[in-house]
């Protein structure tokens, strides 16, 4: 889905700081400080969704390297396969898929969909942000 932009709306001069930057996309006007304030809630959420994982993969002893490599890689792509973690990781299939189960017990992936013979898995939580 292509979203257009059809006006931006700035101002200078008197009072333009009571009259913000603002831009309309598909109908519906949008204002840079409402943009700027829903990053920096995403932001918020993100930072917290970590610090969260983060002490969780602390239990996983020493699989907590590996899990920490794979927690940085789901920030980039959080849809993965037991595959590209075993690539990323340069390690086994089977060491990758036991590495996703331990994510799966800790609430951090969730199975999403099976292509073939190959199961995806989500990042659910840190998706979730991205989607409004």
């Amino acid at each position: 889905m292509t979203k257009h932009y059809s006006k931006v709306t700035a101002y200078s001069g008197y009072k333009a700081n009571e009259r913000p930057l603002s831009f309309t996309v598909d109908n519906q006007k949008l204002e840079v400080r409402d943009t700027a304030q829903k990053g920096k809630e995403t932001f918020q959420s993100i930072l917290e969704i970590r610090n969260e994982v983060e002490k969780a993969i602390l239990s996983l002893g020493k699989k907590a390297r590996n899990a920490n490599l794979l927690l940085n890689y789901l920030y980039s792509r959080p849809i993965i396969t037991p595959k590209e973690v075993a690539e990323m990781l340069s390690t086994t299939h089977q060491s990758a898929s036991s590495l996703i189960r331990d994510f799966e017990s800790l609430n951090i992936l969730k199975k999403w969909e099976k292509t073939g013979r190959s199961q995806t898995y989500i990042f659910g939580r840190y998706f979730a942000l991205f989607l409004d």
